[in-house]
């Protein structure tokens, strides 16, 4: 397949079609893949019920099936996977994820979504850490100014957050990044992971990465490196400015399966290698796997 940012990705690139991380400079050793950003839809529709918002792609027609997910995973010889609460099928509602995940936990981990704009936001992230989330993802996207940002309700959930060793996911917009690193400064022992680096290097949209970079000075905040910031022609050199800034036990991949439909995930894979491919193999392990581990299977 061909992606418009990436060209051909169905050359060679790995030993056996079946071990697309089996590259040469392994030898018999693969390390362990750990997918930080998957979603998943439950086909039972009553106990689940459907509400898209519209936003993103509608591959939960086709697929995000559990079994689906499992099975891709093992195709593709990668060992766990963070299922991220697909809010643009279900809302608010996260019971889909917690039940996939409690039934394969030492496999799965569980980021759920919280309505920063609902009635009681702490209450809710402490009834998610309780059903097994150790993760909460929290969304500045849409038409509202994400105003708990900076009017204490972030401060608030952040507080708690670490509290309750749970990972905070902001998901931010390039011009939200100052009121996050003001966030994160004041309230330093919350363990945050920038969802997508804050868009700021995305699919055809290159934009200025002074924001993303000035929050390498709070060491509380990690990336979440996702297929479609990996898709320019300087991928490479753009995540080596990442871990040059962050270091690579800050930074962790997520393939973003299978809200992206352009791409199969074996391809996911190539584009994430590639990227990599300059990296030493410390760092490609960070990145692929132990940044992951450490902050979801805590």
């Amino acid at each position: 397949m061909t992606h418009p940012n990436v060209g051909d990705l169905s050359g060679p690139v790995t030993r056996a079609a079946d071990q697309p991380w089996s590259g040469s400079r392994y030898q018999d050793e693969r390390p362990m893949i750990v997918d930080a950003h998957v979603h998943v839809a439950c086909p039972d529709v009553i106990c689940y019920p459907r509400r898209p918002s519209g936003l993103g792609s509608e591959w939960w027609k086709t697929s995000g099936g559990a079994d689906q997910l499992r099975q891709t995973l093992d195709d593709n010889s990668v060992a766990r996977a963070v299922v991220v609460h697909a809010g643009g099928l279900y809302g608010y509602d996260c019971r889909c994820a917690i039940d996939v995940v409690a039934a394969d936990p030492s496999r799965l981990a569980l980021v759920a979504g919280i309505d920063m704009d609902g009635p009681e936001p702490v209450a809710n992230l402490l009834a998610l850490a309780g059903a097994g989330a150790t993760g909460v993802r929290v969304s500045g996207l849409g038409a509202e100014v994400p105003r708990w940002l900076g009017d204490g309700r972030g401060a608030s959930l952040w507080a708690a957050a670490a509290q309750a060793n749970v990972v905070v996911v902001p998901n931010l917009l390039p011009e939200n990044l100052g009121s996050l690193a003001a966030l994160c400064a004041a309230v330093p022992s919350a363990a945050v992971v920038l969802d997508h680096c804050g868009f700021v290097h995305f699919g055809s949209r290159v934009g200025n990465d002074e924001a993303l970079l000035c929050l390498a000075d709070l060491p509380g905040v990690h990336l979440k490196v996702t297929t479609n910031n990996l898709v320019g022609a300087d991928s490479a050199d753009w995540l080596g400015r990442l871990v040059a800034s962050f270091g690579a036990a800050r930074l962790c991949w997520g393939s973003d399966y299978p809200q992206l439909q352009e791409l199969s995930y074996a391809e996911m894979c190539r584009v994430a290698e590639l990227a990599a491919s300059t990296l030493s193999d410390q760092d490609r392990q960070a990145f692929f796997a132990s940044t992951s581990l450490q902050l979801w299977w805590r």
